[in-house]
């Protein structure tokens, strides 16, 4: 399952997507991945003048984007 939630907070606007896949790597850092998504997720992140982050759940991944509204 795929989940994507947007919330604002203040002038600040959060967009988190998440799902209950495979899940990726404990030592994973996505400014250094070298996948065309994760690529992606930086890229939109940097256009939007924001940040892009990954938070490990217990199961699935979970990235966060935030950026001023």
């Amino acid at each position: 399952m795929i989940t994507i939630h947007f919330e604002e907070k203040g002038k600040k606007t959060i967009l988190t997507y998440s799902d209950n896949g495979i899940g990726l790597a404990d030592d994973f850092d996505i400014n250094k991945a070298e996948s065309l998504g994760s690529q992606l997720i930086v890229i939109f992140a940097d256009q939007l003048n924001g940040t892009a982050k990954y938070i490990k759940p217990d199961i699935g991944a979970k990235f966060v984007i935030e950026f001023e509204a």
